[in-house]
């Protein structure tokens, strides 16, 4: 449900409060719109904090993730990258793109977050109660009470509506293989595309690098009912999982951490590293900038 209250009412000037859902045991969101939100945060260099939604909280317009920024809502995490690079000043991070490689973002971004997520709403729907176990999901993060009533009744109802969604989208509809056959032509379209950069457009990171990585993740490294994705990443597609790689050692260091405490900050949020190894002056000048 929506709110009218800020979620950080006394917050701190210009620090960033990322509102999403808890941490779970294989990923650190469920969410591959979070975890691309809070990748491009750490790619730009911007501090920020996460404030775990308790699976309860979304914004004023019904959705998760949101930021709250010196007492405003910010939503959808498009427009949300857009305002923040506007704010803290990291025009950087895509100013060198030429008009064709920022047309190819634009269309390599709506096939990952409109195309190959709805196969991850698929899986979904079939294995929701990955949401809520101890190894894998988000169990360890919720209340007995909270846990007790996703089992018997709100995973039942997350399904159903996860269900309604895909088959209105058309992705529900399809059988297993042709399912397989669109993620797959999705993923060696990336792949491709990618070739032997470090990043999608070579060695700066840009919202494309975090909206992939979050998309991928979840296919990735979520144990899904069938690993036919998961073994096709690895074994066909070795520029995209050398990728997904690269920006867990460069953007997660905690990310073992992360895992195994289920923490929402780490010492990582306020420390973020400014050397990465590659020339990206919206991480360099990261001090002089907040």
């Amino acid at each position: 449900m929506g709110r009218s209250r800020l979620m950080k009412p006394e917050f701190e000037k210009d620090m960033v409060y990322l509102v999403q859902i808890p941490r779970a045991g294989c990923i650190p969101s469920l969410s591959p719109f979070c975890l691309k939100l809070e990748t491009w945060l750490r790619m730009a260099g911007i501090r920020y904090q996460n404030i775990d939604n308790k699976l309860t909280n979304n914004s004023s317009k019904g959705q998760i993730p949101f930021v709250e920024l010196n007492g405003r809502e910010l939503n959808d995490t498009n427009f949300i990258i857009s305002e923040l690079t506007q704010y803290f000043s990291r025009e950087s991070m895509e100013m060198h793109l030429n008009t064709e490689q920022a047309a190819n973002l634009h269309s390599y971004l709506r096939m990952a977050e409109e195309s190959l997520r709805w196969v991850v709403v698929v899986e979904r729907s079939k294995n929701g109660e990955i949401f809520i176990t101890d190894q894998v999901g988000m169990g360890r993060q919720l209340s007995c009470p909270k846990k007790f009533f996703l089992r018997i009744i709100g995973i039942r109802f997350l399904k159903r509506g996860l269900k309604g969604s895909v088959q209105k989208q058309g992705y529900g509809r399809f059988s297993e293989e042709e399912l397989n056959a669109v993620a797959k032509s999705d993923l060696k379209a990336l792949d491709g595309f990618l070739g032997k950069k470090r990043f999608f457009f070579g060695d700066r990171p840009t919202r494309l690098d975090a909206s992939v990585f979050g998309v991928v993740g979840e296919l990735l490294y979520v144990p899904s009912s069938k690993d036919t994705i998961q073994k096709f990443i690895q074994l066909e597609c070795p520029n995209l999982s050398g990728f997904m790689e690269r920006v867990k050692v460069d953007f997660w260091p905690d990310w073992e951490e992360i895992l195994k405490t289920g923490s929402m900050n780490t010492a990582y949020n306020d420390s973020l590293q400014q050397d990465r190894g590659y020339s990206n002056p919206a991480l360099q000048d990261t001090t002089t900038k907040l």
